[in-house]
């Protein structure tokens, strides 16, 4: 985990800075320069909703807690994110209000996959809605995230769209997700569009040998109920 990047630092620096200006009376930049990164709320918004009676105090003993400023070195000791975490989940709850905070229960994170833990659902979901391959036997000499990256920009649309790569089995498989739009969900037509150039891309991979593919789908219904005869965790 020491080499993941983690977004806490980002989002603690510009929650305080959203508090601050909620306290003296301006509008709340949800975006601060000089944070860096994505702040909570709803980016882009011109007048977000100033939570007002939201606020943290800590007990003694813990003053070192009340700086979020990038580059402390608290971050990433337990106790500190487990306070900043509990600051950025108390914001969203009372941003998201009781009814869409309930679509987020009993969703877990999971670090490097493609799924998320569903606690109330029979099964995980991708975190990623929209078109799904399965890549295997891939080789890692020949296929990469900056090359695939650089497949892919006919499918994405000039960026309208975007790509997901979860690599698994040792760098030999890949879970591979086009999404960004909900006309990939809702529209028929243009998911059918992205699907077939996004398999007409990835067949000229397979013809030079480079990697195999199938739908997501199909690879989880093989994995769930595996066809009579096949080895076990075969592609």
């Amino acid at each position: 985990l020491g080499s993941c990047r983690s977004s806490l630092p980002e989002l603690a620096g510009a929650l305080d800075a959203y508090m601050q200006a909620a306290a003296s009376g301006a509008d709340a930049a949800l975006a601060p320069a000089d944070t860096g990164g994505s702040p909570p709320g709803a980016a882009g918004e011109a007048n977000p909703q100033v939570i007002s009676d939201l606020s943290f105090s800590l007990p003694d003993g813990f003053a070192s807690y009340a700086s979020s400023a990038a580059g402390s070195t608290t971050f990433h000791t337990a106790g500190y994110d487990a306070y900043q975490t509990g600051r950025v989940f108390a914001f969203f709850r009372a941003k998201l209000g009781d009814m869409k905070a309930l679509d987020f229960m009993g969703r877990v994170f999971l670090m490097a996959s493609a799924f998320e833990l569903c606690l109330g659902h029979p099964t995980d979901r991708c975190m990623h809605g929209g078109v799904g391959r399965y890549l295997y036997d891939v080789d890692g000499t020949a296929v990469n995230n900056k090359g695939l990256a650089e497949l892919l920009k006919p499918v994405l649309k000039d960026g309208q769209l975007k790509h997901a790569f979860k690599w698994c089995a040792g760098g030999r498989a890949m879970v591979l997700v086009i999404h960004g739009s909900e006309d990939l969900a809702s529209n028929a037509q243009e998911r059918g569009a992205v699907e077939a150039c996004l398999d007409s891309l990835l067949q000229q991979q397979a013809n030079q040998g480079r990697l195999r593919f199938r739908p997501l789908d199909e690879h989880i219904a093989r994995v769930e109920n595996p066809p009579e005869g096949a080895r076990p965790g075969a592609d």
